[in-house]
Parts: structure tokens; C-alpha cells; sequence
């Protein structure tokens, strides 16, 4: 951030720059819900935890189907392989921002330091 003084005709007397504070494990965090969000098209964190919650219930139905021994359909096949392609992606962010929280780099927002 820079800092500009100004006399009284708008010259410019002094300009201090002044660093941004370094990133906190808050930052990182919220960095990974807003991963979170966009992965799921979630509005927002409360959103978030419905999708969540309706993609858990839909994933014991299926596993009671097939305990019970019951033929899957196709879109029941297709459905528990995207719950686990998702599962697997929500894991790696968490991991991520988990690696990171406990001393943050300058570029946390960096998609190289993210799955």
C-alpha cells in the first residue's frame, strides 16, 4: 500500500510505501472455503453445507442399496463415482490450506500451491 502527501496545491511532498501485513492461517482458510465454494457452485458457506449435506445423503441411500444387494442404476453408479471424485477433491484442498496454515506464504492464493 502506498501512502501519499500532498501540500495544499496538490504537489506531491512524500510518498511511503508501507507492506502489506503477512498472510494469517485465517487467510489461507478462508482461501480454501472459497475453493470450496466454487468446486460445489456454492453462494456462499451456509450453501456450501446443504450441498454437502444432500451429496452425504445421497451417498448412504446408494451404499444401503448396494448393502441391501440391490442393483445399482447407472445413474446411481454415476453418482456415487462423482461423490467420490468430489470427496477426493474437498480432501486435497483441505490438505492444502492444512499444510499451509501453520506458516503462510506470500502467495497462498497462488493455483500452484493448490490441487
Amino acid at each position: 500500500m502506498i501512502f501519499r502527501k500532498y501540500d495544499g496545491q496538490g504537489n506531491l511532498i512524500s510518498e511511503v510505501e508501507i507492506p502489506d501485513p503477512p498472510p494469517t492461517a485465517d487467510d489461507v482458510r478462508a482461501e480454501a472455503q472459497r475453493r470450496i465454494h466454487l468446486l460445489l457452485g456454492a453462494r456462499d458457506q451456509e450453501h456450501a453445507l446443504v450441498i454437502q449435506t444432500k451429496a452425504h445423503e445421497e451417498a448412504i441411500r446408494i451404499l444401503d442399496k448396494r448393502a441391501s444387494g440391490a442393483d445399482l442404476t447407472a445413474g446411481e453408479m454415476e453418482a456415487a463415482s462423482a461423490f467420490r471424485t468430489v470427496q477426493g477433491r474437498l480432501a486435497a484442498i483441505r490438505m492444502a490450506s492444512n499444510a499451509m496454515e501453520a506458516a503462510p506464504p506470500a502467495d497462498y492464493t497462488d493455483d500452484a500451491r493448490w490441487p
